[in-house]
């Protein structure tokens, strides 16, 4: 328990470290977060340390859709929920406190434990080892092939990034996060049509996610297609009105569509979700010249 405690540790202090800036833009904080407490809670049946975990996970949730403050917030949170997850297991019978005995723990577990942990620490070619370790043990496991496909876009090896995901799609078809790594792929190869439609099957797979909501307003905005850009857009902020990056990706559509007034309007309500938004007030600043 004590290396789980740590790792979830050194994952929050490099967001601190990073300034919220979250470890990518298709929310894999949240599923750190999610399989970690997953994992925990797997091997511990006391409630305290449950009702904790289960806090923990739904404190990360929406982690990647909202402002830089809101993250801080968090961050701030999870770290105080860590703590006393430390001082209830202290205070526990030391069975209680193992998540899994180590002779029970599978190797390719231990494996995509330590490559999620690099990957978070941006150690790339250490989470690549770990997860091909994984990958020999099992070649279909679809979480380290999503997450080892991700590593290499976010490294701009798209040709390997691409063959990877194949395989992880193929062994998962349902996996929202690999259909999302796949549109990335697209969109930098500038493959608009297909990227559309992969996040236009992502939205059939989960309806409120906001991410597919926004690239999809973006993509339709370089096609030029005003409309189905904004209908898109304003379908996501019925589920976040709160989105910052939602309010910037409309208010890029109606800049670029000529209407100025509804583009401040929308860069305004990004500013003030996102102080950070440097680019918003750059372009209120250009729509009043």
């Amino acid at each position: 328990m004590a290396d789980a405690l740590e790792t979830l540790y050194k994952v929050l202090t490099r967001e601190q470290t990073t300034g919220y800036a979250g470890s990518s833009v298709l929310g894999s904080f949240e599923e750190f977060m999610s399989g970690w407490c997953d994992k925990v809670l797997a091997g511990n049946d006391a409630q305290p340390v449950r009702k904790v975990l289960e806090d923990m996970k739904s404190a990360s949730e929406e982690y990647h859709t909202v402002s830089a403050e809101s993250r801080e917030r968090k961050i701030a949170e999870i770290g105080r929920m860590l703590l006393s997850l430390r001082d209830i297991l202290q205070q526990l019978p030391e069975t209680v406190g193992t998540p899994v005995p180590e002779q029970e723990r599978s190797e390719p577990d231990a494996h995509k434990d330590k490559g999620m942990a690099y990957k978070h620490e941006r150690r790339f070619p250490e989470a690549i080892a770990e997860f091909e370790q994984a990958l020999e043990e099992n070649p279909d496991d679809h979480f380290a092939l999503t997450h080892l496909a991700h590593i290499y876009l976010q490294q701009g090896n798209l040709d390997e990034s691409s063959h990877i995901i194949d395989r992880a799609l193929k062994a998962n078809p349902g996996n929202p996060f690999a259909h999302s790594v796949r549109g990335e792929i697209l969109f930098k190869e500038g493959n608009m049509e297909e990227a559309a439609s992969v996040f236009e099957e992502i939205l059939n797979l989960k309806p409120d996610d906001k991410y597919a909501h926004s690239k999809l307003g973006v993509i339709y905005r370089m096609q030029g297609k005003a409309e189905q850009a904004i209908s898109v857009l304003e379908r996501g902020l019925e589920i976040d009105p709160d989105d910052p990056s939602l309010h910037h990706a409309l208010g890029d559509v109606y800049a670029r569509s000529g209407k100025d007034e509804e583009a401040i309007g929308e860069y305004q309500k990004a500013v003030e979700l996102d102080p950070e938004d440097d680019y918003a007030f750059r372009e209120i600043g250009r729509a009043h010249v």
